[in-house]
């Protein structure tokens, strides 16, 4: 934050810096007294001898070369000075702010004047931080690191991840946890799996669910959604339901930990209607 600070104030900011040192301690404000006052003059030279030469007569050619070149070193010496209380001024910030005597309230005050906003992007458990300052300047800070669930700070059990990944081809995830434990896979913490942990895991590893494995399962056998079929038969997804339970169009039942997750699917042509039946 430091860094930031101190980095604010350069030429795209030097207004900002002089509100901001009416904020601070007598001799931060006294430092760069002189050297506004020089600035200050050299900018009244510069602008005379502007108007000098833009008052002089064109056809006295010599006369209006020297004030030329007078105006130019004006200006010249207009930009040094300049420059150069820039670098002084944030030196002088730098100082006041590292000083052991600048109390946190008075670094957040000095901060207040000099951040009008800021917008938080997360990516992860990153969070990138990109300020507005005052006067139009905008500054990117490196990314903050959020904290990490626990079992995020250990490395993944590829080994119980690979036997997760085979598990549910064909069992539940609630069925794959028993399998890990009875295979002898544990925690980092030396616990048995459950299926919270079941979920944590094949998410992490990027592994399908069995939710998801089932669905492309009865999807290749022709199976769709209720949204789907009822769109396909025109009728609402309640109506879909009550076909499935009449029998006049196939179901079969997904089972997770906390719900069914239902697949339809027609009777092939010329099939009369059977009871319905869910299956696990």
């Amino acid at each position: 934050m430091a860094r930031f600070a101190i980095e604010a104030l350069n030429r795209e900011s030097i207004e900002l810096a002089l509100a901001v040192q009416e904020q601070v301690r007598a001799d931060f404000v006294a430092a760069d007294a002189a050297r506004a006052l020089r600035v200050e003059r050299l900018s009244y030279e510069a602008d005379l001898a502007e108007r000098r030469y833009a008052n002089v007569d064109p056809a006295n050619r010599l006369v209006a070369a020297k004030l030329e070149m007078k105006w130019n070193e004006s200006l010249r010496t207009l930009q040094e000075v300049g420059r150069d209380r820039e670098q002084e001024l944030a030196s002088d910030f730098a100082q006041v702010w590292e000083a052991p005597e600048t109390e946190p309230v008075d670094r957040k005050r000095l901060l207040g004047h000099l951040v009008e906003g800021a917008t938080l992007t997360r990516d992860g458990y990153e969070v990138a931080v990109a300020l507005r300052l005052r006067g139009g300047k905008a500054l990117a800070l490196d990314p903050v690191a959020l904290p990490k669930p626990r079992h995020l700070q250990f490395p993944l059990d590829r080994a119980a991840a690979a036997a997760l990944d085979a598990a549910l081809e064909a069992h539940t995830d609630t069925e794959a946890a028993e399998v890990l434990n009875q295979a002898g896979h544990r925690l980092w913490n030396g616990q048995p799996y459950t299926v919270q942990h079941v979920y944590r895991l094949h998410e992490r590893a990027g592994i399908k669910g069995h939710l998801q494995r089932r669905r492309e399962q009865l999807r290749e056998q022709g199976y769709v959604t209720a949204p789907e079929m009822a769109e396909r038969l025109g009728k609402s997804v309640w109506t879909v339901a009550e076909y499935a339970r009449r029998g006049r169009i196939l179901r079969e039942d997904i089972r997770t930990r906390k719900r069914i997750a239902a697949m339809y699917k027609l009777l092939p042509a010329g099939t009369e209607p059977r009871p319905g039946k869910a299956k696990s």
